[in-house]
């Protein structure tokens, strides 16, 4: 809250002098159009206020004007120091503009303010005088705020407030406590995030044609992504077209997930402003103002080194990405998905600093076919992870305010195959604007807003074989045979060369116990073999296989004996199991089963 006390003890002041008003200007209520600020934002910028102060009929003799305007509550003034000696910062008192932006800063009648806390001074302000009934026309612009303390909920929204002190010298004006105004309403300006169609994919059939959910919510799909086969340029393309960007996916062999970055309210996503040289109010860098600008300073000539201001930017921050895992995402424009015309691009340059476009594809091989929503720019460009974390830094370079702003951004996942260990950790995302904890205008706290996402778990791919009976009872043995075939002669149609072990798993009469085997490395082109009995002696009843390649196939050759003195002997393919990895174990008789779905009995 403002300091009563202060503005109190002022208007104490106000009944002394009260009967000197002879030849002093009375100022009415201030006014102003209410905007709506981000609660994220440590650097929000309140509206522009504006109030008039008439002459009496004896005319207002000339002099100089103090005004101190309290905020409420007592949120932090964070308007940019544009000078460390003076402390004067870019809050800015004009005095008879005929609009914001007509007096620049040191002008006549324009004033510079002071910060203390909550509390802006300007002082000095020079008045003429004035004939009988004439005005002065204050406007008091430039103003920011830490908005981060204001609570938001589902209500409505808080409120910011500004309380205005003026006093004169030389009997100018009237001092007077002017009446509070409403200058701000704080909401969240980052809507819910979400992970859409978290796609699982083994790299050796196309991915069927994924369709984004048209309204929000929780994630699509299925959470596991599985990657089985090395990448190529042949077979890692993406088809994301300006048809696709609100409606599918198809043959997306290496996207992991879609993350949804949606804006709260219309005027949260700003584009970058330029200034030009005059102190008045920028424009938008793509000629399409006025619109809703990232930093709007009106009257203030800036620095050379603040000639171009950004726009926003949000980052989508991941975490608990594996060591051999690198995650991409698009690296030109990005259309909304809900009808505006607003645009994102991931930047390379650092806060506060005008937008800079990143370069090329970190990986030849990772491209689209057709280009991402915007049908721009084709490469995708790699997202620095350390210790399992990383961010991806998107700046609008497009506004629209009109519209509720949303962007579907597509994060890929490459590895080798089965590169990465299986885990029931997920990668996760969450955004947030950006920058956080800076010194440049904008700046952003991460709140409630930036809620955390699950995207996908990695697991291996792999092969189980089910042998429904083996046996080293009663005098009999069995031979156990896998085969690593994912060595063949069909070059590219054909698959890719894998390695890995298998584990061995008894169920039945004398398990050995632990109950799994784990039997060596069994490379491509090369066949594992055994008997039950060297590794489950006197074991009875059926096996399971999981092999930790993709195209294993098994052999058992059950016997009491081999040669004259043998008996009975009997061979047998084993069933595949589909891999549980992707899809469910499921009981479908192999005659009516659909492709990819029940057990294969010797396939």
């Amino acid at each position: 809250m403002a300091n009563l006390t202060k503005i109190f003890g002022l208007a104490g002041a106000v009944a002394v002098f009260t009967g000197l008003a002879y030849g002093q200007a009375t100022c009415a209520a201030p006014t102003t159009t209410t905007n709506i600020i981000r609660a994220e934002g440590t650097t929000e910028q309140v509206a522009a206020v504006t109030f008039v102060c008439t002459a009496p009929a004896g005319g207002a003799t000339a002099g100089t004007a103090t005004v101190q305007v309290f905020i409420s509550p007592s949120l932090p003034v964070t308007s940019k120091v544009l000078s460390s000696s003076s402390g004067a910062t870019e809050a800015l008192l004009q005095v008879n503009g005929t609009a914001p932006g007509t007096n620049a800063a040191g002008a006549a009648g324009s004033v510079q303010g002071t910060v203390s806390g909550s509390t802006i001074n300007f002082s000095g302000v020079q008045l003429p005088a004035l004939a009988a009934a004439a005005t002065y026309t204050f406007t008091i612009s430039n103003v920011r705020v830490n908005a981060t303390s204001l609570t938001v909920g589902s209500g409505v929204p808080p409120t910011v407030s500004e309380t205005i002190f003026v006093s004169g010298s030389s009997g100018s004006l009237v001092p007077a406590a002017l009446s509070s105004v409403q200058v701000s309403f704080a909401e969240n300006g980052l809507g819910s995030s979400s992970i859409f169609k978290s796609f699982n994919t083994d790299n050796s059939t196309p991915v069927p044609a994924q369709t984004f959910p048209t309204g929000t919510g929780s994630s699509g799909g299925t959470n596991n992504f599985v990657i089985c086969n090395s990448y190529s340029p042949a077979n890692d393309k993406v088809n994301f077209t300006t048809a696709n960007a609100a409606g599918g996916l198809s043959a997306g062999k290496s996207l992991a997930f879609v993350v949804r970055v949606a804006e709260n309210f219309a005027t949260a996503f700003k584009e970058a402003g330029t200034f030009n040289g005059n102190g008045a109010a920028p424009t938008a860098v793509d000629g399409n103002g006025p619109i809703a600008l990232e930093q709007s300073q009106v009257g203030v000539t800036a620095p050379a080194s603040n000639a171009v201001v950004e726009g926003t930017r949000f980052a989508i921050n991941f975490s608990n990405v594996p060591s051999a895992v690198t995650l991409y995402v698009p690296n030109g424009a990005i259309t909304s998905t809900n009808g505006s015309a607003a645009m994102a691009q991931l930047t390379a340059s650092a806060p506060g600093t005008a937008f800079a476009a990143v370069a090329g594809s970190a990986s030849s091989s990772i491209t689209s076919n057709t280009g991402f929503a915007s049908g721009g720019a084709n490469t995708l460009a790699a997202v620095t992870i350390s210790s399992g974390a990383g961010s991806a830094v998107f700046e609008i370079t497009k506004a629209d305010p009109n519209n509720l702003d949303r962007f579907d951004i597509p994060v890929f996942a490459v590895t080798s195959s089965n590169g990465v260990a299986g885990s029931s950790t997920a990668i996760t995302a969450s955004v947030s604007f950006n920058p956080v904890g800076s010194t440049v205008i904008p700046n952003f706290a991460v709140t409630s807003s930036s809620n955390t996402v699950t995207g996908s778990t990695f697991n291996l791919c792999t092969t189980s074989l089910l042998f429904p009976f083996v046996t080293n009872q009663i005098g009999f043995d069995t031979g156990l045979a896998i085969a690593n075939t994912s060595t063949d002669p069909f070059g590219s149609a054909g698959a890719t060369a894998q390695a890995g072990t298998c584990t061995l798993n008894f169920y039945g009469s004398g398990a050995p116990s632990p109950s799994n085997v784990v039997t060596p490395n069994v490379p491509s082109g090369t066949v594992y073999t055994a008997t039950v009995s060297s590794v489950a002696a006197g074991f009875q009843g059926y096996l399971i296989a999981q092999c930790a390649f993709q195209y294993a196939h098994g052999f058992a050759f059950i016997t009491d004996g081999v040669g004259t003195s043998g008996g009975l002997s009997e061979g047998y393919l084993a069933g595949v199991i589909p891999d549980v990895n992707q899809t469910s174990r499921g009981a479908n008789p192999l005659s009516v089963a659909a492709a990819g779905t029940g057990e294969t009995l010797g396939n």
